[in-house]
């Protein structure tokens, strides 16, 4: 084993956590007392060894599943097994083969503060790869909506509320990935199908492809490959009556109300 004695219940493979990840395990340990998880128990489950170690694609996968409500990005996950990374080369994606999970544990029960304090800043926007503009934990993946989108946004949420319509569920049962995202035209597909009673202009729906797109450029049709489904979702929840005009909130009423409505 490589590394040296920083506890009394075996030996660390690694180093110390990086202090750019200290705000991250900060927040997954608060994530974790709070929602009752067992983070040791969860990668035993998951195939780890008791020496400690497990495969870098187990330990990636079993982080994702565990924290649901959390948005990891390639980039963040790649930061967190190099930092745990321990064994034998991987020299077909760079770092190493497996990770060094009773090390990430430790260190994750070990972290001392409060998360509220860190959620939002420069460091923890930093170690999830993105900006926090919320406080579930979960990391945006692209910037505020532009205002023209916003009415568009609580028509959505006052239909979702009118109709009982669950757009998260829906896009998930679309095949969206619990990382965020999913491709461009499962997107469109879903919302079109979601919303029947709206026929959607081609321009306001490639709006909001553009307005949440991420991931690999789409070079046949411009924007991106794929499109950030959990913020979209998020900010449906975000819009405010109270920030709309009288004029945009008589929009939405009529849209809402009537039996079918030409939206954009």
């Amino acid at each position: 084993m490589e590394g040296n004695f920083r506890d009394e219940d075996g030996v660390d493979r690694v180093k110390e956590c990086p202090d750019e990840l200290k705000p991250l395990l900060l927040v997954l340990k608060e994530k974790a007392i709070g929602e009752g998880i067992d983070l040791a128990g969860e990668f035993q489950d998951a195939g780890a060894s008791c020496y400690g170690t497990m495969s870098k694609g187990q330990f990636s996968g079993q982080l994702v599943k565990t924290f649901k409500r959390f948005h990891f990005t390639d980039a963040l996950l790649a930061q967190i097994t190099d930092a745990y990374g321990t064994g034998l080369p991987d020299h077909k994606w760079g770092g190493f083969k497996e990770v060094a999970w009773m090390d990430f544990v430790e260190d994750v029960t070990k972290m001392e503060g409060s998360a509220a304090t860190s959620v939002g800043s420069v460091s923890i926007g930093g170690a999830f790869g993105g900006k926090s503009r919320d406080e579930d934990g979960t990391i945006d993946r692209v910037p505020d909506p532009p205002e023209a989108l916003k009415k568009f946004l609580l028509v959505f949420k006052r239909k979702n509320f009118n109709a009982g319509i669950d757009v998260m569920g829906a896009l998930r049962g679309a095949g969206a990935s619990p990382n965020g995202t999913m491709k461009k035209l499962q997107f469109l597909l879903c919302i079109k199908a979601t919303y029947k009673e709206f026929t959607f202009s081609e321009q306001l729906l490639y709006s909001f492809a553009h307005a949440y797109g991420c991931g690999d450029p789409d070079p046949v049709e411009g924007g991106k490959m794929h499109v950030a489904w959990k913020d979209f979702c998020e900010d449906i929840e975000a819009q405010d009556p109270k920030e709309i005009s009288r004029e945009d909130l008589a929009y939405i009423d009529h849209a809402c109300r009537a039996g079918s409505f030409v939206l954009g």
